[in-house]
């Protein structure tokens, strides 16, 4: 979940600081390693933070946590708190659809994966949403450790940490925009009438955790 720092200019100040430094360390961290490990497939979250990556879950799995409240009842099916996603069985570019409509992070959006190496992976896509363009990298930097990289109305860089084969717990930093549109329901505008007018970017922090049944041997 994001928190949003205070509006009064020490302490917004003083978040960016924080921040910046955050980012430092957390690209210095992922970037430094000398190589990534071989890791099997853990159940982690099919997004990144706030961006939808090109695949779902496994079949009668589920993830539990927040933000994260998915269940598969079908092959390439995720249902669950980031709404529906489907996810084509394609190889060469892994290719997904879907519909957020109560977290709104991604609203109505498609990604595409693109090829990387075997322990990271890298998807973009677009949005119906006021910045339109959709980018997610995650690399696994150890056994139990993951970067992820993304940005979606804003940036966040983080790490994704993986307690055991089932909890996983994530925290981020960066900046996200406010204010790049404007939904007034009074006026019967609807919320697809986006205004691109002050547009503000602001120090925000990221936190989540999840429970991954990936095995799926509680659903099936």
């Amino acid at each position: 979940m994001k928190l949003l720092s205070s509006n009064t200019s020490p302490v917004r100040e003083v978040a960016v600081k924080i921040i910046l430094l955050f980012l430092a360390f957390a690209c210095f961290f992922a970037f430094s390693a000398d190589s990534l490990a071989q890791t099997s497939a853990t159940g982690a979250p099919s997004w990144y933070f706030t961006v939808p990556k090109a695949r779902t879950i496994d079949r009668t799995s589920f993830v539990l946590g927040l933000p994260y409240i998915e269940y598969s009842p079908a092959d390439r099916l995720e249902v669950g708190l980031h709404g529906i996603k489907y996810a084509f069985n394609t190889t060469t570019y892994p290719f997904a659809i879907g519909v957020d409509p109560l977290l709104s992070f991604a609203y109505a959006y498609a990604v595409w994966g693109l090829p990387t190496g075997a322990n990271s992976d890298l998807t973009v896509g677009v949005k119906v949403s006021p910045l339109f363009l959709l980018l997610g990298y995650e690399a696994q930097i150890d056994d139990n450790v993951s970067f992820v990289l993304e940005a979606n109305d804003g940036a966040l860089a983080g790490l994704r940490i993986r307690v055991n084969p089932q909890w996983f717990v994530e925290f981020g930093a960066g900046v996200a925009a406010y204010g790049v549109w404007r939904a007034d329901p009074f006026e019967h505008r609807g919320i697809h009438d986006y205004r691109f007018e002050h547009i503000d970017f602001e120090p925000t922090l990221w936190a989540g955790f999840a429970y991954s049944d990936f095995i799926g041997k509680y659903s099936r």
